[in-house]
């Protein structure tokens, strides 16, 4: 028989895992619904051509990591690397634009990238998205990275914002101009995998986690230095709203994210320190939707790597909230009518339907945190009696078959 194992850069995810991926989608649906965000579903593939317009033909996620195929009938597709451009098309021709204030969106799912696996970092992954479109005040800005920040610190993630402005577009043109002359003449200061970039893309190079890159850029040209007023006072405004709203944040002169679509605000949430990899960013992309055949109409969104936000989550396991054990045949087919009954009334209740041995399965309820535990022996069945036990404390009593001597025993008639 064939060995089969699971593709390489994929993984299964146990149920400790997936509880923190419910955690976290319940909560961030519920948080951005809350912001007015309404949620959606999009296709995992596009066409091939949506990804190389929007996020950039010279960009590493369409050189090198977009999982493409072709139909049976020849025509050109993607699994999808990112969640922006396949929700600026859907909103475009689904008509979902049409509210004077504005349409926010929010999304969850499975996307892909042809990454070389290492730890936190999948050819599968999980990211949520937000999107906020129609509206360019800075209040828009200040609102997608609250939202941001606002989800991290529901989960307790300890984070800070890095914040930094792209300008407007002369503006960018004339400091990737100054760029391109500062990494040219320091060739040397940088790793030799980020030189193709000086003329393809100087800001990708910005963007390098090669650490002879990020040591070698810290004398080059800052962006802010070919800010205009009007930036300036822009960017300082957000700060201002930022801090009004208790976000933690910092400012970063060579952060630029790494789409092509990017435009004045830009934001990623790293750890506390801001050493740490980014859980994730987004930032202002005010020209994507008129490229991609839409009215030109503003916007700003960002991403999280729910990987990467569920590994930084503090609890390891599920812990059931009660366990019943009967003992025997017999018990085992009176008590799958007690167990139903306690379904019904929402109780969260996990039978041992295999377990004889009453120690072993004391033990085994010990091991996984159980808060109770009830047992329903020979003994119990003749007196028509449950025996419910506190695994907290150990303390123990025999109760009447009913339910709401069920619900006071585990604490749940309040």
């Amino acid at each position: 028989m064939p060995k089969y194992q699971k593709p390489k850069g994929t993984r299964d995810l146990d149920e400790n895992t997936t509880f923190k991926f419910e955690v976290i989608r319940s909560l961030f649906v519920a948080i951005s619904r809350f912001l007015g965000y309404g949620h959606v579903e999009i296709p995992i593939f596009e066409k091939t051509n949506l990804f190389e317009r929007s996020t950039g033909e010279s960009s590493e996620i369409v050189t090198k990591q977009m999982y493409k195929f072709q139909d049976k009938k020849n025509r050109e597709f993607a699994l999808r690397p990112e969640g922006t451009p396949g929700l600026i098309r859907a909103a475009i021709e689904n008509n979902w634009l049409n509210s004077h204030n504005g349409d926010k969106f929010s999304y969850f799912g499975p996307f892909f990238r042809y990454e070389r696996p290492q730890k936190g970092r999948y050819r599968q992954f999980f990211q949520l998205g937000a999107e906020s479109i129609g509206s360019n005040n800075v209040e828009s800005d200040a609102e997608s990275i609250y939202l941001l920040s606002f989800l991290l610190k529901e989960l307790k993630i300890k984070h800070v914002i890095k914040l930094n402005s792209l300008g407007e577009k002369e503006e960018r043109l004339r400091y990737i101009e100054s760029l391109q002359q500062w990494l040219t003449n320091n060739k040397i200061k940088i790793a030799k995998e980020d030189c193709i970039n000086i003329e393809k893309n100087p800001l990708r190079i910005l963007d390098s986690k090669k650490s002879a890159t990020v040591k070698g850029i810290k004398q080059a040209p800052k962006i802010h230095e070919f800010w205009s007023r009007e930036t300036s006072d822009r960017f300082k405004k957000l700060t201002g709203l930022l801090q009004a709203a208790n976000v933690n944040y910092q400012v970063d002169e060579f952060l630029v994210r790494g789409l092509d679509y990017y435009t004045s605000t830009v934001f990623e949430a790293s750890g506390h320190d801001g050493a740490q990899d980014a859980y994730g960013g987004g930032g202002r992309y005010n020209d994507l939707i008129s490229e991609l055949g839409g009215k030109n109409t503003p916007a700003i969104g960002f991403a999280c790597g729910v990987d990467r936000i569920a590994s930084a989550l503090k609890f390891d396991q599920i812990k059931p909230f009660c366990i019943f054990i009967p003992l025997g045949e017999k018990c085992r087919e009176k008590a799958f009518g007690i167990i139903s009954k306690m379904w019904s009334n929402s109780v969260s209740v996990k039978p041992y339907w295999n377990e004889s041995n009453l120690g072993k399965a004391l033990k085994r309820a010990n091991s996984i945190g159980s808060k109770y535990v009830i047992v329903f022996g020979e003994k119990e069945m003749q007196n028509n009696t449950l025996l419910v036990k506190n695994m907290k404390n150990g303390n123990q009593k025999e109760i009447p078959i009913n339910m709401s001597s069920i619900m006071s025993a585990l604490g749940l008639d309040e």
